[in-house]
């Protein structure tokens, strides 16, 4: 019961801590302390669950709710059919949010690219290789565990037959939230594009390797070579990140061990020592986009500018 107090008492819950207080003088000593630990965790509990049915009740009774029709209820409505609709986006979804960056960055393909120890990201001993790349209309042919935890958003955007179907993207003029609310001011149809990349990775020391990322990211940068604020597709992967890869996941290896950190493990890969595997890895695109795409290599997760601290170790392939 101390720890139950203290631990109240942590939270800022003064108010709850006097409940208990009060909860606990009801109870006689000649409860077993099992009996009376039960007892007390019980009463707490009603007690709570009242508290917030009170604060949710006062919510309701200060709401008004007014009838409207179809086209009114649905105009601001954010709901997802990824065949037609698409969650509310920023008007200056594409609008440079850096300059470009630093061209020593760059790396030529078929160029190993060895990144700085940096925990579960990247390892010093691996090398990574992006050997090419080829544009594809549909999933068809790939296997589903390749798509793993992705594998259902990528239903909302192909047809049956695997070609992708893309979405309607719907540009938001974005209210004040007191005067104004979002509004549709225009919509265009995306169409979408897997960019299929073949990679090699390598082990060079003597010493397994494990919990690494293996694939780099993807942009597609504006016309001018600035970063921009969406890198791939809004529908998945909207940091650039693969959405399939044929490689082995330290979850897939073992879910057993890791059925309880299945999150991180399905994103994790390992290398035995001198160990090298072809790995192919894909990534959506909106199909207007592809003839300014890079792959970066950055253990922040983010592409960014020429001088930037975080730009220190990047890594670029351009894809152009």
């Amino acid at each position: 019961m101390k720890e139950r107090k203290n631990a109240l008492y942590k939270l800022g819950e003064k108010e709850m801590v006097e409940e208990f207080m009060e909860v606990k003088e009801k109870h006689t000593f000649s409860d077993s302390y099992e009996d009376k630990k039960q007892k007390l965790l019980k009463e707490m509990e009603v007690k709570d669950h009242t508290r917030r049915f009170q604060r949710r009740k006062l919510i309701a009774e200060n709401v008004t709710l007014e009838s409207c029709d179809a086209s009114v209820a649905t105009k601001y409505a954010i709901y997802k059919d990824a065949r037609d609709t698409e969650p509310v986006q920023a008007s200056n979804s594409v609008t440079p949010s850096a300059t470009t960056f630093d061209e020593n960055q760059s790396v030529e393909l078929n160029t190993p690219i060895v990144m700085s120890d940096d925990k579960y990201m990247y390892n010093a001993s691996v090398e990574y290789t992006i050997e090419g790349y080829e544009l594809r209309d549909t999933i068809a042919g790939l296997p589903q565990a390749g798509f793993g935890y992705t594998w259902d958003s990528i239903q909302n955007i192909v047809n049956s037959d695997g070609t992708f179907a893309g979405y309607t993207h719907r540009e938001i003029k974005r209210g004040d939230g007191a005067n104004s609310v979002n509004e549709v001011v225009g919509e265009n149809h995306v169409d979408v594009k897997m960019v299929y990349v073949t990679m090699k990775v390598k082990n060079t020391s003597d010493k397994e390797v494990s919990e690494i990322k293996i694939a780099p990211q993807m942009c597609c940068l504006n016309e001018d070579g600035s970063i921009p604020n969406q890198y791939t597709v809004e529908k998945v992967g909207y940091e650039g990140r693969d959405v399939y890869c044929d490689a082995l996941t330290m979850y897939q290896e073992d879910p057993e061990a890791y059925a309880g950190q299945q999150q991180h493990y399905a994103q994790r890969y390992r290398l035995a020592p001198g160990e090298e595997k072809e790995v192919h890895v894909g990534y959506l695109v909106d199909a207007s986009r592809t003839n300014r795409m890079v792959l970066f290599f950055n253990g922040y997760g983010r592409i960014y500018k020429s001088g930037a601290n975080e730009a220190a170790n990047q890594k670029i392939v351009k894809l152009y």
